[in-house]
């Protein structure tokens, strides 16, 4: 099953939908997490379900009328198993970076506590606030050649690395912008001519 398939669907209805006055269709992550574990191979099982609740409300109403909400909720937990078993994958995210992981535990946390909308948000905004980080304090370092190669890389974390008499190769992990235009002369004067500035 291709994943983007449903949300290709929806956009090119609402793409043309947009020209002739109609409703915008959406999708509910619930049903659509249902329908897949049911094992709904194509769009007709959405028009078998509507058939079947239309008959569930007209006829069935009054034998499921006191049941209570908690059962509602159980049934869509269910449903959504494999999403939470998903956060098992957080200590893969935190062994490659620990600021990827943190950022991965605040949108989860912050969606589940707000809503989706003000949880992307706050994601949204601290992932933009770690870029900023990182783009301000880049690493940087000597470039050395390793022996019998074209190979540059950096003597700090290569020992065998070889600088050039006369020359040194100065590398900034990072686009020269605004924000560490002061760290890139920093650590330039640093690195090259043991010079603090």
């Amino acid at each position: 099953i291709n994943p983007n398939q449903e949300l290709l669907a929806m956009s090119v209805a609402n793409v043309f939908g947009s020209f002739f006055s109609c409703y915008p269709s959406s999708s509910s992550l619930t049903r659509s997490s249902v329908l897949h574990r049911s094992g709904a191979k194509t769009q007709m099982a959405t028009l078998f379900a509507a058939v079947i609740l239309l008959f569930v409300i007209l006829y069935m109403e009054p034998l499921i009328y006191h049941l209570p909400k908690c059962v509602l909720s159980a049934i869509i937990l269910m449903a959504l198993k494999s999403m939470f078993v998903q956060t098992v994958y957080v200590r893969k995210v935190f062994k490659y970076s620990v600021m990827e992981g943190i950022t991965w535990i605040i949108t989860f946390v912050s969606v589940i506590i707000c809503d989706v909308d003000m949880g992307l948000l706050i994601a949204i905004m601290f992932n933009m606030l770690v870029i900023m980080i990182r783009l301000s304090r880049p690493s940087s370092g000597v470039m050395g050649r390793l022996s019998n190669t074209e190979l540059y890389v950096n003597v700090k974390h290569y020992a065998d690395a070889l600088v050039m008499k006369g020359i040194k190769i100065f590398h900034f992990s990072c686009p020269l912008i605004f924000l560490n235009r002061h760290a890139f002369k920093e650590q330039l004067y640093k690195k090259l001519f043991n010079i603090s500035r």
